[in-house]
């Protein structure tokens, strides 16, 4: 881990489950900068603890982003948006007290409880 004087924290690589609350418990939100991916639990994760993320427009990452409401998406590799979109949420309490709450409601709304009523219900047609 790595602090710097702005009271940022970085941690490039795997975290322990055991660790995951430490890291998640002391930030007000996550930036997930991915070159490439698929989807990323990360996110959803970040929701379960109230944390609006910023992520890149890669893979299935858009799918799992409400715009301005539960993170904010970037381009890949763009220096410019990423400092724009951290600055935006450093500077904007309102606007980051809104997105963690918008966070706390989607997790509540997306459990594996619903998702799989919303599954029995699609067999059951």
């Amino acid at each position: 881990m790595k602090k710097c004087e702005l009271n940022l924290e970085t941690h490039i690589g795997w975290i322990d489950d055991s660790d995951i609350e430490y890291y998640f418990a002391d930030v007000d939100f996550v930036v997930l900068p991915y070159i490439q991916a698929s989807q990323s639990g990360v996110i959803s994760l970040a929701y379960s603890f109230g944390k609006p993320v910023i992520a890149t427009r890669v893979g299935g990452l858009p799918a799992q982003v409400i715009e301005n409401r539960t993170g904010i998406l970037i381009s890949p590799n763009n220096v410019e948006e990423l400092t724009a979109a951290i600055s935006d949420l450093l500077k904007n309490k309102k606007k980051l007290k809104y997105m963690k709450e918008q966070c706390w409601m989607y997790a509540l709304e997306h459990t594996w409880e619903t998702s799989a009523s919303i599954l029995l219900s699609a067999f059951d047609r």
